[in-house]
């Protein structure tokens, strides 16, 4: 693959392409999340070994214009497609993973195993001076009521709910002075998830280990997002998702019960 290839949304936020099937996520320091790469349950690390050819591409959506690369991994066993699109006007990145034809036998056994991770990163391999010091990562595990988690830049010191998935979702990265960056789904929010392994072997997004069978066409995207605060981060990702799918926020008093206690008052 090319080598010193990049891919940039607004407020610089950027992909480096470094020369192997790896990434680097830069916004202003130079690698926010580690080594970046696509990884298939059956091979047992980032698919470094794998080189990759990149086609650009562009176009726009209801978000704006945007170009990106075809990252297409040679050898492959499956029939995938992988992409990434940055958005010119908006400081975002979207990963996308799609299925060419019928794909079967996906199950890994583990929900949180999935089958097949774009992207998948590893923090604790990041560059010297890659985030901002102290930087801290919150998350909500995928379980009942969304219990929320919070851990170090390297998702270290996450308590996790014990029997129950090493899955979250949304997770964010949060600096000292607030800039945050943001991954979550935008679609298929039962397919895809977020897998924060308890033995720190790195984060997977990607297809849960559960999902058996997928059609062709079948696809998932993750969103990264960056932003000042996650506050405003996470409503941003509320109002896209509520605007996409025409669904009206409902009043606070439209359940029985807080309605009643407020006439109580």
């Amino acid at each position: 693959m090319t080598t010193d290839v990049s891919l940039s949304a607004a407020s610089r936020l950027t992909l480096h392409f470094d020369g192997t099937s790896h990434l680097r996520l830069a916004w202003d320091e130079p690698d926010w999340l580690g080594p970046i790469g696509f990884m298939l349950a059956a091979t047992p690390a980032l698919a470094a070994a794998l080189p990759a050819r990149l086609e650009p591409f562009a176009g726009s959506d209801d978000l704006g214009a945007y170009h990106g690369f075809d990252v297409a991994f040679d050898g492959l066993a499956v029939a995938l497609r992988t992409k990434v699109r940055a958005y010119t006007d908006l400081p975002l990145l979207v990963f996308r993973i799609e299925a060419l034809d019928r794909l079967g036998q996906l199950t890994t056994g583990s929900f949180e195993q999935p089958s097949v991770s774009w992207p998948a990163f590893q923090p604790r391999e990041r560059m010297t001076g890659g985030v901002p010091p102290g930087t801290r990562s919150y998350a909500h595990q995928y379980s009942e009521f969304a219990l929320p988690v919070s851990g170090d830049a390297t998702c270290g010191g996450f308590f996790l709910a014990p029997h129950r998935p090493a899955v979250v979702a949304p997770l964010l990265f949060i600096a000292p002075d607030g800039r945050t960056l943001l991954l979550a789904p935008l679609d298929q929010f039962h397919e895809q998830v977020i897998a924060v392994p308890r033995d720190g072997t790195g984060v997977r997004c990607g297809w849960h280990g559960d999902l058996c069978e997928v059609p062709a066409g079948f696809a998932t995207e993750l969103a990264i997002w960056a932003g000042n605060g996650p506050r405003a981060l996470l409503d941003t990702w509320a109002q896209l998702l509520r605007r996409r799918h025409g669904t009206q926020r409902p009043s606070r008093y439209a359940d029985d019960l807080p309605r009643k206690a407020f006439l109580l008052d």
